[in-house]
């Protein structure tokens, strides 16, 4: 007498794979002047499955805003009364 039964590892799917937690730490550079919203894309650093292609991590850029100083474009600006002798 023949019994068949699926395999308790894969669930009769035919695979089965072993993981394991990594970290690894990323060092974002953000180029001067980057918009609100620029992403920074690190490609192929996403999380590897076999029969699968490593996918990409993509840090977004979210301004705040600052006390002193303001942002039209690339560039700051800050509106200070100074007096004529600072000025000069």
């Amino acid at each position: 007498q023949q019994m068949q039964s699926q395999c308790g590892a894969c669930g009769g799917n035919g695979k089965s794979f072993q993981t394991k937690q990594e970290r690894e730490v990323l060092e974002v550079l953000v180029q001067k002047g980057s918009p609100d919203g620029h992403k920074v894309t690190f490609r192929d650093m996403a999380d590897e499955h076999p029969d699968a292609d490593a996918g990409d991590v993509v840090f977004v850029l979210k301004q705040q805003e600052h006390a002193m100083f303001k942002r039209k474009g690339a560039d700051l600006f800050i509106e200070k009364k100074i007096s004529l002798v600072e000025a000069l």
